[in-house]
């Protein structure tokens, strides 16, 4: 404290005031208010602007906090909605950007942005190579799908839910549609009725890729139920984790034919041709003339491993059709339980089957009814419900069934009481095939992909599991929207389809021979050999 006995106490106390709030002292009390003046109105102005900039930095991290802030920035992927799906999407994209991490995903939901990111915390600390935001809002608002900018998205995936069904997912993929300037965007909607898919596909302004997980499920399942280990190089070509379909332009090629084209790479495999105008050809002659405006489609572990490789090969363009029906010895089938999952099964499958196959199914009458089923197949189909004196064990020993598969009552049960009754028969035939020593393989359906890990305490060579496959094929269309018309002439037995041969149906054995004159040997037959 300065004190000075001739300036008496308020003039002390003056002086001491002064420098503690950084006063002009002042000659006079007149001077001293002004300067009090102006020290207050400076106070107050430094006060103001302080509180304005607080008041707008509590807002936007308010707006955050909430999700309600516009989403900055360019080609992220924009998921919409909140589903058992998302989990498995996050996984399956995490695995695609894991050569180019950073990889944005804005997850726009119906549901307060704490509870999604407390739910996300979960699994975000697995996720290597995604950058995830959240924003919560009404989807089916085109004022507020604008917050999580769609028209700078990369892609738009619209997911489904128990509680809201497709009507929601429709408003939302047409409110989507109401503020896109960009109409090339893939929106790729979850559809599960068949009628409201219809209506999707017919909006040709948009590029709208409606998903039916039924028909995913029912595709693998008939894949995995033609033939002993195909479900396995399916799911290959479904997931990121391990072999994908790729699309790339090869300027070297240009003017070749596309049996030089399969000749020319040593760490992947050409299946077809992508032409400008969107088409995909999976059943390529041997002797079509690559142009500058195709693309190949390879199946590759990355992208990274398509290089172009002269070829010296010696070939000409001779081929010979191949029979496949002088294979064929017939199948025999079980189905477990029934649903209108069923009938899209037996559809899917019944070009691959013939007359020399046949197909019991085993059902209980008061869950399903055999009515469902409208279609003529080629081969047998026979109905058995179940009745009081029924014995699995007896019938799977007076059968020699080469496949069973479970399927849970879902068009009369919920989805947890199908589940249990699949997850039970499970249990049941696990130990009747290992008391029996039985060599046929068993396919579960399971509705709800969390519960997949109760069926690992049974010997079940393989699991359907349902909204895991839709999230599997959503995620791959995320990143190339093109996927749905490979995957759909691939599952359809009316184009091009996957088998597993022997070696010896394209080569002599006796002779060291390189995967090339595997590939050649396979092409003269009018086949794209992709692996071993």
């Amino acid at each position: 404290l300065s004190l000075n006995s001739d300036d008496g106490f308020f003039g002390n106390w003056w002086i001491n005031v002064s420098e503690i709030l950084d006063l002009g002292k002042g000659d006079s009390w007149s001077e001293c208010l002004i300067e009090f003046i102006f020290w207050f109105i400076s106070i107050a102005i430094t006060g103001t602007v302080i509180g304005f900039l607080s008041s707008k930095i509590n807002t936007f991290f308010n707006k955050i906090s909430r999700g309600k802030s516009f989403i900055i920035g360019r080609d992220h992927i924009l998921i919409i909605g909140w589903s058992n799906n998302l989990f498995a999407i996050l996984k399956e994209l995490d695995i695609a950007n894991e050569s180019e991490r950073g990889q944005k995903v804005v997850i726009f939901a119906d549901i307060p942005n704490t509870k999604m990111q407390d739910d996300l915390s979960l699994i975000t600390s697995k996720l290597k190579s995604l950058k995830i935001l959240t924003r919560s809002g009404d989807p089916s608002n085109p004022s507020e799908i604008e917050i999580p900018n769609p028209n700078e998205a990369k892609s738009i995936l619209i997911l489904n839910n128990e509680e809201k069904k497709d009507p929601y997912v429709v408003t939302t993929t047409l409110s989507v549609c109401s503020v896109l300037t960009n109409k090339n965007i893939p929106i790729i909607s979850s559809i599960k009725e068949r009628y409201y898919y219809d209506s999707l596909k017919n909006i040709v302004d948009f590029n709208i890729i409606p998903v039916m997980p039924e028909n995913v499920i029912s595709n693998v399942a008939a894949q995995s139920l033609r033939q002993r280990g195909l479900g396995l190089v399916v799911l290959d070509f479904l997931d990121f984790d391990g072999d994908e379909i790729y699309f790339k332009h090869v300027p070297e090629l240009i003017g070749s034919s596309f049996l030089e084209a399969i000749l020319s790479f040593e760490d992947s495999s050409v299946i077809g041709v992508f032409s400008n105008n969107c088409d995909v050809n999976l059943t390529v002659a041997n002797d079509y003339m690559i142009s500058e405006n195709d693309e190949l489609i390879f199946i590759a572990a990355d992208d990274s491993a398509i290089h172009y490789s002269k070829n010296t090969v010696e070939f000409n363009h001779s081929s010979a059709d191949f029979n496949l029906s002088d294979s064929s010895n017939g199948k025999r089938i079980l189905f477990l339980g029934w649903s209108s999952l069923g009938v899209k099964i037996l559809d899917s499958i019944s070009g691959f089957l013939d007359d020399k196959s046949s197909v019991d199914v085993v059902f209980i009458d008061d869950y399903s009814s055999s009515s469902i089923v409208n279609a003529q197949y080629a081969f047998d189909i026979n109905f058995l419900p179940v009745t009081p004196d029924f014995d699995l064990e007896s019938k799977l020993k007076d059968e020699n069934y080469d496949d069973v598969m479970i399927i849970g009552y879902s068009d009369k049960l919920s989805i947890n009481e199908a589940d249990s009754f699949t997850l039970l028969k499970s249990l049941e035939l696990d130990y009747i095939m290992r008391k029996n020593n039985f060599d046929c393989r068993v396919l579960t359906h399971i509705l709800n992909s969390s519960k997949s890990k109760l069926t690992e305490i049974t010997h079940s060579k393989e699991i359907i599991i349902s909204d895991n496959l839709s999230a599997l094929l959503m995620a791959q269309l995320s990143e190339n929207h093109h996927l749905y018309r490979v995957f759909e002439k691939l599952f359809s037995s009316e184009h091009s389809s996957i088998n597993i041969f022997p070696i010896d149906f394209y080569v002599e054995l006796e002779k060291e021979i390189t995967y090339k004159q595997v590939v050649l040997a396979a092409a003269n037959k009018n086949h794209n050999a992709v692996g071993l």
